[in-house]
């Protein structure tokens, strides 16, 4: 009878921390989803510039490109990287924005208003500059 009382109080327990671990996972990917997303606008807001995290990769590509041997190629493939991490930044800008209008987290209406005519503003400057001026 003891070893009947243990088990369910082992079973009890796992379940416990599997509640736990669930809840915690949860409340990570909201985090990683909701706060990622609110740090990319409020950066965008702020400064107007293209995220770090976002011109990474391009970065990486057009150093990797620079370090292959010298041909008439290279400008070619350096603008095109270029131009595709313009689109790629556009779209992005996009996602953002159609977050931004239809998010419940938004405190108020003026404040989405105003959030809207920023990153409106942002992406017709990103969209106006020629692709390598963009990082």
């Amino acid at each position: 009878m003891p070893w009947i009382f243990l088990f369910l109080l082992g079973c009890l327990a796992a379940m416990a921390l599997v509640m736990l671990a669930a809840i915690w996972g949860m409340n990570r990917a909201t985090h990683w989803m909701v706060g990622n997303k609110h740090h990319l606008l409020e950066g965008i807001f702020d400064t107007g510039d293209v995220p770090q995290e976002w011109s990474r990769r391009t970065a990486a590509l057009l150093a990797k490109a620079s370090r292959a041997a010298a041909d008439p190629r290279d400008a070619a493939r350096a603008a095109r990287i270029h131009e595709q991490a313009k689109a790629s930044y556009l779209h992005r800008l996009d996602a953002l924005i159609r977050y931004a209008r239809d998010t419940r987290i938004v405190r108020d209406e003026e404040t989405r208003r105003v959030l809207l005519d920023r990153l409106a503003s942002v992406r017709r400057e990103w969209s106006e500059r020629k692709a390598e001026e963009l990082p």
